[in-house]
């Protein structure tokens, strides 16, 4: 089976660097939705997907609808697909984070939490499960394309389940609307990793455009 893992496009939090998101419940920019309508037409041009599962968070839940509604593909929304619980930080300044709850000088370990949050173990439980859930769900139903629509965070830890890796062993970054593509079978099979060549593609065409039309 074929799967493709998409982080949602450019969210408002994301314009603010110094800003904690997390589990906060952000929307896409306007930048974020033509971000998303590249990704799409480009899964709608490589890729044959029968199904999309998604988080609910706005910044997901929209890409995921916008890609839905692109390639003609049903979309199903899981609340354990969304982002590690970041507790009281989310949504959050830095700056206000740091005089309130100050980073703690030796690293959390994998079993301990920020508070009210949940720790790197109680994610990977999380997500696995559900993970295991879409696994199972699609092969009965004969699938072999299906894409995952999430977040930083999620789509890392579900790299971690597919590549057996232990809790807290690896991270892999996402680019806002970037693609990994992995075949699940007795062994996975990377195919590809964090691309995003749509977004290129777009940058192009909009710079032809303005050579076109003379501005």
């Amino acid at each position: 089976m074929g799967i493709l893992l998409i982080r949602h496009g450019q969210s408002d939090a994301d314009l603010e660097a110094k800003r904690y998101e997390g589990k906060a419940d952000f929307p896409l920019t306007e930048t974020g939705r033509l971000q998303v309508k590249a990704m799409s037409e480009y899964i709608y041009k490589h890729f044959s997907i029968q199904h999309i599962f998604s988080s609910p968070l706005k910044r997901a839940k929209e890409t995921a609808e916008i890609l839905s509604c692109t390639t003609g593909t049903k979309v199903t929304f899981f609340e354990e697909l969304s982002e590690m619980d970041n507790g009281v930080l989310k949504g959050m300044t830095k700056k206000w984070a740091d005089k309130l709850y100050p980073k703690p000088k030796v690293p959390r370990k994998i079993h301990e939490s920020i508070l009210g949050g949940e720790s790197e173990i109680d994610f990977r439980y999380r997500v696995e499960k559900i993970f295991s859930y879409i696994l199972d769900e699609s092969e009965k139903a004969g699938l072999h394309c299906i894409a995952v629509v999430g977040h930083g965070g999620t789509l890392s830890m579900i790299l971690q389940v597919i590549l057996r890796l232990p809790v807290g062993y690896a991270h892999f970054f996402t680019n806002d609307t970037g693609i990994h593509h992995i075949y699940c079978g007795k062994y996975p099979v990377v195919d590809f990793l964090n691309k995003t060549e749509h977004l290129q593609e777009h940058r192009k065409g909009d710079n032809d455009e303005k050579k076109g039309s003379g501005t």
